[in-house]
This record gives C-alpha cells, sequence and structure tokens, in this order.
C-alpha cells in the first residue's frame, strides 16, 4: 500500500553513502539517475517548488545508497499526495506580463561534509 506524505523536504540530512550502503544499493539494480532525472524535469517544466530538494537528491547521482533511494521514494510519495497543486501567475497591478518575478535564499546548512 502506498501512502501519499505532504512533506517532501527529508527529514534528516543527507550524507554520503557509506561504502556498505552503497553497495547494498547496488544489489537492487535501481537506476537512481532515471528518477532523479525525472525529478528534475518535473522541477524545471512543471514544479519548481521542487527545485531545492532534487538539487540535493541530485547530489549523489554518482553514489547513491539506501538512504538516498528511501528519500527520492519519500518525495515520489510526496507528489501522490500534491497532484493537485498548481502554480498560480497572475498580473500585478500595473499589468506587467513581460517578466517573473521571484525570490530565493540560499543556505548550505544541509552540506554538513564540507
Amino acid at each position: 500500500m502506498c501512502t501519499h506524505c505532504l512533506c517532501f523536504w527529508p527529514v534528516q540530512l543527507i550524507r554520503t553513502a557509506s561504502d556498505e550502503d552503497h553497495n547494498a544499493f547496488k544489489k537492487l539494480e535501481i537506476n537512481y539517475r532515471l528518477y532523479t532525472g525525472t525529478l528534475n524535469y518535473l522541477a524545471c517544466w512543471k514544479r519548481p517548488d521542487l527545485a531545492a530538494a532534487v538539487s540535493i537528491l541530485s547530489r549523489f547521482n554518482q553514489r547513491p545508497g539506501l538512504q538516498h533511494w528511501k528519500e527520492v521514494l519519500h518525495f515520489w510519495r510526496y507528489l501522490l499526495g500534491t497532484q493537485d497543486r498548481e502554480l498560480l501567475l497572475k498580473l500585478d497591478d500595473k499589468g506587467l506580463v513581460d517578466r517573473i518575478m521571484f525570490y530565493t535564499d540560499a543556505t548550505w546548512v544541509e552540506d554538513q561534509e564540507t
């Protein structure tokens, strides 16, 4: 049974996979990059709210472990639970339509290894 979740941000900080964790993941014969690539496509074209989390998960494309895979599955459950969400763009008071303004914040707090 698949359960949906409403929070996509990893509960814990994700670290580089240990040799044991990476080898256990390799035994599953899962193409981790295929899943993060699909999430990246969604973040670029449909759900820009996902971009930061996809970026974090994609850091481990080279050497994923079981914990990384669990986070990807958690992310997919989030997508199942939020299919009805959408990005709404509105004109401002001046009717300007020639640009999209957005704000972002950068943080390195999740990178505990550097």
